[in-house]
């Protein structure tokens, strides 16, 4: 095939379809030289009227201007302690000014950044570009400069904002454009240039962490005196002690207990099943490597973002998530949420101009698109027009084959809506879902969602006039911590995310709706004497045994599912969810109990595979609690193997499926959760190495099939009120009794006495 019929013109553009470039007349920037004291003080290395960049070689002129050429080190300079010994050692090193005033220079460019034909290179940008050293992609060329891109301008004009603006930053971005290697600068420039610093590379997974961390290593051992690079005045040696895949920092020593150096640090860190592993650094730079894989990354920001302020200011300390499309699995709904609602994660934020049907003025995290780095010049721009008619055209010979397509749309995204599908076909209807998901970014849904917390109201804190509730004070002395209700506590702004003393999360629970109760009463505290509807919702839970998962990424999940109670109200809807793995596995177990008392006291199905969150429910005195085995998932079941009178046999779960796949069908419309869309847009029949049969979804089907057998049982809602007449107290109430939490009427009788005649009217 001849050079001719490679080359395509789209609108008015000539390509080179085989590599992308356009024709313009320019040469490739390696190719080109120039001389300091010839360039004209006017020169313009940006046109404002095409809005391109020019003249790029400028930008790097460590490599490009043959009147800065890098001064070597010579060896002449060093003077020893006895030049005809063979043990000699340098005890002085005569630098020339020429080369001090040089690489002084170098470093100030690198610190405070580079101007030039009216164009400013950050610090970071300049550093990357003249002494950052990345693998060629063409065969056998070795390590590199990387070439001027209009892609890493605006990365590092992103990240240089953030840190002006003390905030952090999150970037979505399409596969294949080199993000790991600029991340793995910013950390060795952090390494480089400022003493005492440390740097974090933080995933999900070690491939992610220590692919960065070793990118970074190659980077800098480029500047060693052993390698043929211009940069070695800003090699820092290794502390020989220090000097891991996983951990290295940059000093050495003089003598026993002596040492000397910037003693930098450099970590990376896995956060798979414990999110604490980020914890008791003091970090200044935090790279949250595919933030979207992280099932942990809500948990794991929450950890961190503490350490990276003093007194509430970050003075240039910067949290940076990197989120690729095609590269999502149980992290992608948390980093959905935070994506979406950057001010509310503390985040930079800017226009969201990528998403259709937006309302202008709509913010969000960054986003660099699938024409960005597509088709490109020789100067490093990206032509937007002529990337997308190509990349279209890459879709359209795809045809039908809707998982090469779905493939195609996540990993080369046109909108972060597309990248955050995950790859590979789901069994539910991924048209519909996408659909809700679209609507609910367009109503800017997200920030009607509430995250707080569960607490037990206790009978020594509740305090009143009301002669009912003195009643029940007289109930409950002398019970210890009693359990008489359940309030919300909402987070206040900012503090979504948050962590206790523990590690987990201050505010796990996210609520849809709030439970509906008989009356106008819009209070956030339910007592087990308060009026209910019974029956109206359901609970489903996905639960776990071990504390701690060595290979396994898995959550806890409890889902709420509201029924039908009458026409002039919600149905058949998602209301409400807990998912985590907190530090302690009763804490969980005691997660799905709060939501399950506060949604009128509902049952909760529970997969039967891990049972020791029946012993909980039953030591607990909640074995009421338990919803018993389905009927109408077992009616089609041939053989179970399980026999047990609580909970669902994990077998069953294809039933579950064709149930769950119905709903999504038939009301897509009623699904008001980002994660729950978007975990079921991750599921598979079969597990994949992502595992991505997961959670979420797992409880949302246990609460549909619950809610579903008692329409089966022919369970209708119904108004109770269980009180006893006399004393106006409920008998179904639970208390924390000698033997554990008990009923009220196990020692209703007990307490009889101490009320009788209490009050006269």
């Amino acid at each position: 095939m001849g050079t001719k019929e490679k080359l395509r013109e789209i609108d008015g553009i000539v390509i080179n379809t085989k590599t992308n470039l356009v024709q313009n007349g320019t040469i490739p920037v390696q190719e080109r030289i120039y001389y300091g004291s010839q360039v004209s003080p006017n020169i313009s290395c940006y046109d404002e009227k095409k809005q391109k960049y020019k003249n790029v070689e400028l930008f790097s002129p460590a490599i490009y201007d043959q009147e800065h050429t890098v001064i070597s080190y010579s060896n002449k300079w060093e003077v020893y302690d006895d030049p005809d010994r063979k043990t000699r050692k340098i005890i002085a090193i005569n630098y020339p000014k020429k080369y001090l005033d040089f690489w002084y220079e170098e470093r100030r460019r690198c610190m405070e950044g580079y101007k030039i034909g009216g164009v400013f290179i950050q610090g970071a940008h300049y550093w990357y570009l003249n002494y950052w050293r990345i693998k060629a992609k063409s065969r056998g060329k070795g390590y590199i400069p990387p070439y001027f891109l209009d892609l890493d301008k605006e990365f590092f004009d992103l990240v240089e904002e953030a840190r002006k603006t003390e905030k952090n930053i999150m970037m979505l971005k399409r596969r294949q454009i080199g993000f790991s290697e600029k991340v793995a600068a910013l950390v060795a420039y952090e390494y480089t240039f400022f003493p005492a610093s440390e740097s974090l590379i933080v995933a999900g997974l070690d491939s992610y962490s220590m692919n960065t961390s070793a990118k970074c290593k190659t980077g800098l051992d480029a500047l060693s005196p052993n390698k043929a690079n211009a940069g070695r005045p800003f090699y820092k040696r290794r502390s020989a002690g220090k000097d891991k895949p996983e951990e290295f920092w940059s000093g050495y020593r003089v003598g026993v207990g002596v040492a000397k150096g910037y003693e930098s640090k450099v970590f990376a860190i896995t956060t798979k099943d414990n999110s604490q592993a980020a914890s008791g650094k003091s970090p200044t730079l935090v790279i949250m490597e595919e933030a979207g894989i992280n099932p942990l990354l809500m948990k794991v920001y929450g950890m961190i973002r503490p350490s990276i302020a003093e007194r509430g200011k970050k003075d240039g300390r910067i949290v940076i998530f990197i989120g690729t499309g095609g590269e999502m699995s149980k992290g992608v709904g948390q980093m959905m949420t935070m994506f979406y609602n950057p001010e509310r994660y503390d985040l930079l934020s800017v226009e969201n101009e990528w998403d259709e049907n937006i309302t202008p003025g709509t913010t969000s995290a960054c986003f660099f698109p699938a024409w960005k780095y597509y088709v490109m010049d020789n100067d490093g721009n990206s032509y937007k027009d002529q990337g997308l008619i190509l990349l279209k055209e890459e879709r359209a010979k795809l045809g039908n084959n809707k998982k090469d397509l779905h493939e195609e749309k996540t990993q080369m995204p046109f909108t972060p809506t597309e990248a955050f599908s995950v790859s590979g076909l789901s069994p539910f209807n991924t048209e519909k879902l996408l659909r809700q998901r679209k609507k609910l970014l367009a109503d800017n849904w997200d920030e009607k969602q509430q995250w707080g917390n569960l607490e037990f109201i206790y009978a020594a804190e509740h305090k009143s006039d009301d002669k009912a509730d003195k009643k029940k004070e007289v109930l409950f002395r002398d019970k210890g911590s009693n359990i008489i209700g359940i309030r919300w506590v909402p987070a206040a702004p900012g503090e979504v995310g948050e962590v206790d003393s523990d590690g987990d999360l201050k505010y796990p629970y996210l609520i849809i709706e709030h439970p509906e109760r008989p009356g106008e009463s819009d209070s956030f505290e339910s007592f087990f004497s308060d009026e209910i509807y019974d029956s109206l919702y359901g609970a489903g839970t996905d639960s776990y045994d071990k504390p701690k998962a060595p290979t396994s990424d898995s959550l806890g999940s409890c889902s709420i599912f509201k029924g039908y109670r009458n026409a002039n109200s919600t149905s058949n809807m998602f209301v409400a969810r807990v998912t985590w793995r907190p530090s302690k596995i009763e804490k969980f177990y005691a997660s799905t109990l709060k939501l399950c008392l506060y949604y009128n006291m509902c049952q909760n199905l529970i997969e039967w595979s891990n049972v020791n969150i029946f012993d909980y429910y039953k030591n607990m005195g909640f074995e009421p609690l338990l919803k018993e085995r389905p009927l109408i998932t077992y009616a089609n079941v041939k053989n179970s193997k399980i026999a047990n009178k609580f909970g669902i046999d994990p077998n069953t779960k294809y039933v579950w499926e064709e149930h769950y796949a119905t709903y999504i069908e038939e009301n897509f419309f009623n699904m008001y959760d980002f994660e729950s869309i978007t975990r079921a847009l991750a599921y598979r029949k079969t597990t994949s190495r992502d595992k991505h049969n997961c959670d979420v979804t797992i409880s949302n089907m246990l609460a549909l099939e619950h809610m579903l057998d008692n329409r089966h049982l022919g369970i209708e809602v119904e108004q109770t009120n269980e009180m006893n007449n006399e004393f106006n107290y409920p008998i179904g109430g639970f208390v924390q009794g000698k033997n554990g939490i008990e009923s009220v009427g196990n020692y209703f009788n007990e307490a009889y006495e101490d009320l009788d005649g209490f009050y006269t009217d």
